[in-house]
């Protein structure tokens, strides 16, 4: 019994919140050979982590914001990387896009411009695009369109014109 419980323990990757603190690992999307998620390491800041499935390629891939957790979240996975949102601070929310690389890894846009969050969510694949709920004062909270790129990126036609949100949940 000891053997198959030894051949059956599970591999840690990485110690991200190093000790008996819980880094709470979630929002893993796979792109290729592999994953970006989401964890707390044990200075309680959440950021941005990659991994290959190995010991050597798990590790922090970014930390968006120096001055607390960006709380990354809303993975999804798009042509060359992932969509996903989090929190620089002086942004706000807003959506990020990342290819799995340090320098690969920038907000795609302050929809929300300065620090109002435009709290991107909700996103639904359509095509080589997603289609995604976001906020600003003008508009309120609307449909938008991206490719994970600025170019690609901004507001469908509002549904209620003006700055009252017709509040488009559950794409």
């Amino acid at each position: 019994a000891t053997r198959i419980a030894d051949a059956m323990q599970e591999k840690v990757l990485a110690d991200i919140a190093a000790g008996a603190a819980d880094a709470d690992p979630e929002g893993f999307v796979a792109v290729g050979g592999w994953s970006l998620f989401a964890a707390t390491d044990s200075a309680g800041d959440r950021e941005l982590w990659r991994t290959d499935g190995t010991v050597a390629g798990t590790g922090l891939l970014a930390n968006l914001s120096p001055s607390g957790s960006s709380a990354p979240a809303e993975f999804s996975p798009v042509v060359g990387g992932v969509l996903f949102t989090a929190d620089d601070g002086p942004h706000g929310r807003e959506l990020w896009f990342s290819d799995g690389t340090a320098a690969g890894t920038a907000m795609v846009g302050d929809l929300a411009a300065g620090p109002m969050s435009s709290r991107p969510a909700g996103f639904e694949a359509i095509g080589g695009a997603f289609v995604f709920a976001a906020e600003t004062l003008a508009a309120g909270r609307e449909l938008w369109v991206t490719a994970g790129t600025p170019e690609s990126t901004g507001p469908l036609p509002e549904i209620l014109p003006g700055p009252l949100s017709s509040w488009p949940e559950e794409l």
